[in-house]
């Protein structure tokens, strides 16, 4: 029963970040034949390429791909995320295991990102199409106004100009005049003024002809202007009805929203909507498919009635297994050339694999060294032991030696005892080898204390030496927990500033160094 109730907890959680991805315009999310797995992995990708950041990871999810690159894509979110600033950690071995929770946090939290980045961007796209426009075009009524006003322009420069000439054709009119009634003779110059009138007045009349022209093209113009303000107001009144329309759904839209939230329906209206877009959605591909099936269907009725025509010619038929079979020579051709290519190429691969498989990785160094380290820890323990067999076999074999000497000492002196007893002469022999033998004796006695002694002082410098070590030993470990508690208090202040960090540092990772004298404190090792 639990299991029951857990498992549709995790349905529940799953529909809310697949209508948290559609509501944000990741629409593949309502696919059901995708799985979980690929429904996260490629809502998480998506939502973080339209977030438009910068996080120098390639988050591209394809549905199709190995499970090993789905994985890596797994690791590049984690990375992209934590370069993003995410407020809720995820990491890869969650979005495998489906760890519902966790991901619908980063999901909220994306699909808002992904909204504001939406409405950012939009504003800035009308903002450039708006200036892009007015640079390059103009709406009909502005364009017309443009007209009318260079018209106006030019209307009253011709003007202006036609009556600075027929203000000079009256002046030079009136002087000669006034010339003719004074003298009767005509000087050159007046002759020269008459000519100018003449053309003057030519002048004027073509002028005068450009103004009526203008007045025409004038009142054409006016006359567009009336038609495109009409057509204008029209469009805007079309407009006002559209937004009054639009204006009367939004109202029985929210009325629709208010009294399915007071019938308490909202996830029945909720799960009706998603399942009409699936209806709409199958429409579509049924429609589809019923096209391709048509089109499938008529080129196989075509070739069905081809290869049943008994009016083809064998000589055609001929052509056309020559022409396959030319066609099968050369794409055999073509397909050996490519395996001759791919063979190159997978050996120039291999040979690059196996140069890269030479060269040891980061974590293969640290296991060669961690090897390494305990080889020669049990090589040191080996040494040890074999020279204690070595000690203790030498000292056994000295022992035995003495005790060898002593009796056969022992042995000469009770044959010899009797015999040197028996006179006076071997009686001092006899006495004399007992000094002498006692003599070695403690000569023998002394060097052996000198060998102790030489052995104790070795023993007291060894001892004083471990004794530094472990000292060393224990300053070291002692740094050590200085710097993990610096660096649990450096967690803790990155942890209280958050997103509000200027700076983003990488992890610190405290490295995990195992002293030699850690194995075994109580023993000195000694240099090979």
């Amino acid at each position: 029963m639990a299991e029951m109730e857990q498992d549709k907890e995790r349905a529940e959680l799953l529909r809310e970040i697949a209508e948290l991805l559609l509501s944000g315009g990741y629409f593949r999310a309502q696919i059901s034949t995708l799985s979980p797995f690929d429904i996260l992995t490629g809502g998480l990708a998506w939502a973080i390429a339209a977030s438009n950041v910068d996080v120098d990871f390639d988050v591209l999810y394809d549905d199709d791909a190995t499970l090993g690159y789905k994985i890596k894509v797994g690791e590049a979110i984690e990375e992209a995320l934590q370069r993003m600033g995410c407020p809720y950690p995820l990491q890869a071995h969650q979005i495998q295991g489906l760890d519902y929770p966790a991901v619908l946090l980063v999901v909220q939290w994306l699909v808002k990102r992904v909204l504001q980045n939406r409405e950012e961007s939009g504003d800035q796209l009308r903002k450039y199409s708006l200036w892009k426009f007015q640079q390059h075009y103009k709406l009909p009524g502005e364009a017309a106004d443009e007209h009318i006003h260079l018209d106006r322009v030019k209307f009253a420069k011709q003007t202006s100009k036609a009556d600075f000439i027929h203000q000079q054709y009256m002046q030079t009119s009136a002087r000669l005049l006034e010339v003719s009634l004074d003298d009767t003779t005509i000087l050159p110059s007046e002759i020269e003024d008459i000519h100018s009138i003449t053309s003057l007045q030519q002048q004027t009349a073509a002028l005068q002809k450009q103004m009526n022209s203008q007045k025409v093209r004038l009142e054409q113009l006016q006359t567009k202007k009336n038609s495109v303000a009409v057509g204008v107001e029209e469009i805007e009144l079309l407009i006002k009805n559209q937004e009054e329309h639009w204006k009367e759904l939004v109202a029985e839209r929210t009325e629709l929203q208010r009294a399915v939230e007071d019938a308490g329906s909202g996830q029945v209206v909720t799960d009706m909507i998603s399942l009409l877009q699936q209806t709409k959605n199958l429409e579509i591909m049924e429609s589809e498919f019923r096209a391709s099936c048509k089109k499938k269907r008529a080129e196989l009725v075509g070739r069905i009635k081809q290869l049943q025509d008994p009016s083809r010619n064998l000589a055609e038929q001929a052509e056309q297994q020559a022409d396959v079979e030319a066609m099968y020579e050369a794409d055999l051709y073509t397909l050996r050339s490519v395996r001759k290519e791919l063979a190159k190429k997978c050996s120039e691969v291999a040979l690059l694999q196996r140069q890269l498989d030479d060269v040891p990785t980061q974590s293969e160094l640290i296991q060669y060294e961690r090897r390494f380290v305990e080889l020669y820890l049990h090589i040191q323990r080996k040494l040890r032991e074999t020279r204690k067999y070595y000690a203790t076999y030498n000292a056994l074999a000295e022992v035995h030696e003495l005790t060898m000497k002593e009796t056969s000492l022992l042995n000469s002196i009770h044959s010899q005892f009797e015999a040197a007893m028996m006179t006076p002469g071997g009686r001092a022999k006899f006495v004399e080898s007992m000094e002498g033998i006692v003599k070695g004796v403690k000569q023998k006695l002394l060097k052996m204390e000198k060998r102790l002694d030489a052995e104790k002082d070795t023993y007291t410098a060894l001892k004083e030496k471990h004794m530094a070590s472990v000292m060393a030993q224990r300053n070291y470990f002692s740094l050590v927990k200085q710097f993990q508690e610096e660096c649990a208090k450096n967690e803790r202040l990155r942890a209280a500033l958050g997103p509000h960090a200027d700076i983003a540092t990488k992890d610190t990772h405290i490295p995990s160094i195992v002293s030699p004298l850690e194995n075994d404190s109580n023993t000195f090792v000694p240099p090979l």
